[in-house]
């Protein structure tokens, strides 16, 4: 993951603290930010670094 990523992420994060993922993803899907297509990826790529997440999450904190 490159430092841009990393930052944007960091920055997400920190916008969206204490609000419900789900609440969110709902809103991006009805405002048509999101489609299910692209949904489904977000969802196989958070499957696949939920190993290096974990790892993360001590680090940072959340």
């Amino acid at each position: 993951m490159n430092r841009n990523m990393m930052q944007a992420f960091q920055q997400f994060m920190q916008q969206n603290q204490g609000k419900d993922p789900n609440e969110m993803i709902q809103q991006m899907l009805s405002s048509g930010k999101l489609n299910q297509q692209q949904l489904n990826q977000a969802q196989q790529m958070a499957k696949q670094m939920e190993g290096p997440l974990s790892g993360m999450k001590s680090m940072f904190g959340f």
